[in-house]
């Protein structure tokens, strides 16, 4: 390959990483499916591999040659070749410090793409003893990390929001996943999720870890600890993975000014049976 070929796929290999390190960020940050993420990720490493295999097959230059000064007739020729052949390069975009450039830009792209993930990991409870149980009760408030209240047209049918007991958003164990599910879909209990709302405890009954993702296309919950799957549409019932038992569910309902609030706490001890509440 000639090095203005070269240059010519690495450039588009690191453009490719780029824009597919930027996509993946995107599709995490608006919580797109699984395979939209995969497909960034594929794209985005397969950039990589065809910057770095032109940069190997036709930019790392062999050890300098210094060749005796042929005096010929046709040295005038072969001087103006080269010429012309220096000025190709150079058009060619081929200098090290720009692939350099290139090459960092992509991988530090990549590197940042592949922190997102770890927004989901949230804050872990505290594994010292048993935890108190969460102020769920009757009729408390159901608001956001920042004390906002959750009203009717808070969340768009298929999005996930944390939310905690009014005046408890800094306790971990009091923390619940919120999801807005299609008003078709009703779950048992079905008094328990006004307008398609539906809440559970963020904290997983296998070793407490907290439960960040949902599958919206299956209507599941993943802990991204250790793989369990819930399904919500069955009271968070566990369908794979360790967790043995479901997530508690918080019964939910409206209040006149169109407010969440809880119906009742939690019927069920939440955590792991570790914690000692099983």
């Amino acid at each position: 390959m000639s090095e203005a070929s070269a240059a010519r796929v690495a450039i588009t290999g690191a453009a490719l990483a780029v824009a597919a390190a930027c996509g993946f960020m995107i599709a995490y940050a608006f919580g797109l499916p699984g395979w939209a993420l995969g497909g960034c990720a594929a794209l985005a490493f397969a950039g990589i591999a065809s910057f770095l295999w032109a940069w190997s097959t036709g930019l790392v230059q062999p050890a300098r040659v210094i060749e005796p000064r042929d005096v010929t007739p046709d040295s005038a020729a072969r001087e103006l070749a080269l010429g012309r052949k220096v000025e190709a390069d150079a058009a060619g975009l081929t200098r090290p410090e720009l692939f350099t450039a290139l090459s960092l830009g992509a991988g530090g792209m990549l590197a940042i793409a592949a922190l997102f993930p770890l927004r989901s990991l949230g804050s872990r409870p505290a594994a010292s003893g048993p935890p108190k149980p969460p102020p769920w009760r009757a009729g408390v408030r159901v608001v956001d990390i920042d004390g906002r209240p959750v009203h009717r047209d808070s969340l768009d049918v298929g999005s996930i929001a944390t939310v905690f007991p009014e005046g408890a958003a800094d306790d971990p164990t009091a923390s619940v996943v919120l999801i807005r599910l299609h008003p078709k879909l009703t779950p048992e209990p079905r008094d328990w999720s006004p307008d398609g709302y539906i809440a559970f405890s963020k904290i997983c009954t296998h070793v407490g870890c907290p439960v960040a993702l949902y599958r919206k296309s299956v209507h599941e919950l993943l802990c991204p600890c250790h793989q369990s799957r819930f399904d919500i549409l069955a009271r968070a019932k566990p369908v794979a993975g360790p967790a043995s038992r479901p997530l508690p569910q918080l019964a939910l309902v409206f209040d006149g000014r169109g407010e969440l609030r809880a119906r009742q706490g939690f019927l069920e001890p939440i955590g792991p049976a570790a914690w000692g509440q099983a």
